[in-house]
């Protein structure tokens, strides 16, 4: 049997700590981790976006994915589009999961998260990336233009 056959059957993850919940995300998604920097706020913004932060020389919205804003450890920047990075506190290395151990929930608790993986001992939410802007803002009422 071949290594290739070996890395279909497994998925890596990373398992983020943020506050006491447990927030897992494709290693491929995630571009870096570094020490939290103070995000610079943007005006009007909602409760769950901090700011914004330069990483790698790139603009990155810094989200609080518990709705409760405080300082963490550090900023997991992602890949993609929108330049999005999660305010956390901790950060397991990647860890090879098997794919049978990845299940879909049958009532999600918010948009932004698609499925639970499973490390034996633990269930944990995981991300959908390109779902969690729009998830972190939802049910947010949306600013009435004024007159």
């Amino acid at each position: 049997m071949s290594n290739s056959s070996d890395a279909t059957s497994t998925r890596k993850v990373r398992v983020m700590q943020i506050g006491a919940s447990l927030l897992a995300v494709d290693d491929d998604q995630v571009l870096a981790i570094v020490e939290y920097v103070e995000p610079t706020p943007l005006p009007f913004a909602p409760p769950s976006v901090l700011g914004i932060v330069s990483i790698e020389g790139k603009m990155f919205t810094v989200l609080e994915t518990t709705g409760v804003a405080q300082t963490r450890k550090y900023l997991l920047a992602l890949r993609g589009d929108e330049q999005l990075a999660i305010a956390i506190d901790e950060c397991e290395g990647p860890a090879e999961i098997e794919k049978e151990l990845v299940n879909r929930p049958e009532t999600a608790t918010a948009i932004y998260l698609h499925s639970t993986v499973s490390d034996g001992q633990r269930d944990i939410p995981l991300l959908d990336v390109d779902k969690l802007f729009s998830g972190i803002l939802q049910g947010r009422e949306r600013r009435r233009r004024r007159l």
